[in-house]
């Protein structure tokens, strides 16, 4: 189900592509494996391809709800059919935002509990600090950049987790972000200007920080 079609006005919206083609180019690779589900990756090649005529998959905001029946085939390709979508929590989002676009009634329902409530923080679970929106997408695209880019595993799996304060109480949720389907273009500085014995996570992020500005990237 379409979850927001609102666009929010970030400093990093221009920055940001939001397309089908990375998935495709999941399936493709998927369908040349031996695979009993090859008719199906198959077909789901040939209904994007044909949502897609001119062979141009970005989608721009005002469209999104648009191709919700492609958002759902996402979900079916990604998931077991055995899963109960009514206590499960699931949803697609611009690449390094936490504004979900298509996802499970069961995220619906937790997204109408979050922007019911007074307070709503980001916690950047490992150093245990609240971000900004702005620091959110820092320090997401960063970190990728270092794993994709450089492929360097100076991280854990980004932790980012939702402390929702209603009710006198607080409420944590933690995302779990998968960025398979993320694509990044760009001029990246040479990493090895580090000296090795200095490479260190944040060594390594004040260096991309000061070398790399966001806005020479553009993410798909």
């Amino acid at each position: 189900m379409i979850l927001n079609t609102s666009k929010n006005n970030t400093s990093h919206e221009n920055l940001v592509e939001f397309s089908f083609s990375p998935f495709l180019n999941y399936l493709k690779g998927s369908v040349s494996q031996d695979s009993v589900l090859k008719k199906v990756i198959r077909s789901a090649i040939e209904k994007l391809n044909k949502r897609f005529p001119d062979s141009n998959y970005s989608i721009i905001p005002e469209d999104i709800p648009q191709y919700e029946d492609l958002y759902a085939l996402v979900y079916q390709l990604t998931n077991s059919a055995l899963v109960d979508e009514a206590n499960f929590s699931w949803g697609i989002a611009t690449p390094f935002s936490h504004d979900c676009i298509f996802g499970t009634p069961f995220l619906s329902k937790q997204l109408k509990e979050i922007q019911s409530a007074k307070h709503v923080n980001i916690i950047y679970w490992e150093e245990n600090r609240i971000l900004s929106e702005k620091e959110v997408f820092e320090t997401l695209a960063y970190n990728f950049i270092v794993k994709r880019v450089y492929d360097i595993n100076l991280f854990n799996e980004m932790e980012l987790v939702l402390c929702i304060h209603k009710n006198g109480t607080d409420q944590y949720l933690e995302f779990v972000i998968n960025d398979d389907f993320v694509e990044v273009d760009g001029v990246f500085p040479d990493i090895k200007r580090i000296q090795s014995e200095m490479i260190s996570k944040q060594s390594v992020l004040e260096f991309l920080k000061k070398h790399l500005p966001l806005e020479k990237v553009k993410k798909n």
